[in-house]
């Protein structure tokens, strides 16, 4: 039994995510998982996972595609783990006239960081970054890390109590006190939350 400690807790739904990404199943269902990692039966955090993803240059859109996939194409005692829609940070930019959401939107592709690359119908691009984390519990963060500095701010004013974040961000900070990893500034910026790294 994993118990309901925070710490555990949100590590294990860190496991389950990147388990749900590269898409490797441990023979435990779902349904059971879901419930010990959740702290048990009285969690209040929404029925199903829902992801959003903060970034959509290059690599946030191939971390989207994979994402989206397996949120998609999930077996059908996994319906309940995740919510299918995955909700995609894009910083608004016009592109051949057009709004770059609109094109990912309607193209389902990001014609200008990723171009030649489909991007699954269940991804949606949001240019208001508040809207796009709201209702998230669990936070893909993938972006350059000197974008972070104004954006935790409102992350931190807009997610929902108890999601986690994932950092795939490359790099180190060096600020007053000396090197500081991603991973540190995003759990300091939004308030202590549990903070997971992903790199290969």
């Amino acid at each position: 039994d994993f118990g309901p400690q925070s710490k555990v807790t949100s590590t294990m739904r860190v496991l389950l995510l990147i388990l749900f990404l590269t898409s490797v199943s441990h023979g435990i269902p779902v349904s059971e998982l879901r419930v010990r990692l959740r702290g048990g039966q009285g969690s209040t955090l929404p029925a199903r996972e829902k992801v959003c993803l903060v970034g959509s240059g290059n690599w946030g859109c191939a971390i989207a595609r994979i994402v989206g996939d397996n949120v998609a194409t999930a077996r059908p005692d996994d319906d309940t783990q995740f919510d299918k829609e995955v909700r995609m940070w894009v910083f608004e930019e016009e592109v051949d006239g057009q709004k770059l959401t609109d094109i990912i939107n309607t193209r389902h592709e990001n014609v200008k960081y990723l171009p030649g690359y489909a991007l699954p119908p269940n991804v949606v691009a949001v240019p208001d970054l508040a809207a796009a984390v709201a209702d998230a519990t669990i936070l893909i963060f993938v972006l350059p890390h000197q974008f972070l500095g104004r954006l935790l701010p409102v992350v931190k004013e807009n997610m929902m109590s108890g999601a986690i974040a994932v950092s795939l961000i490359k790099g180190m900070e060096c600020g007053a006190k000396g090197l500081e990893l991603i991973s540190e500034k995003i759990r300091g910026g939004l308030g202590g939350v549990a903070t997971s790294v992903l790199m290969g």
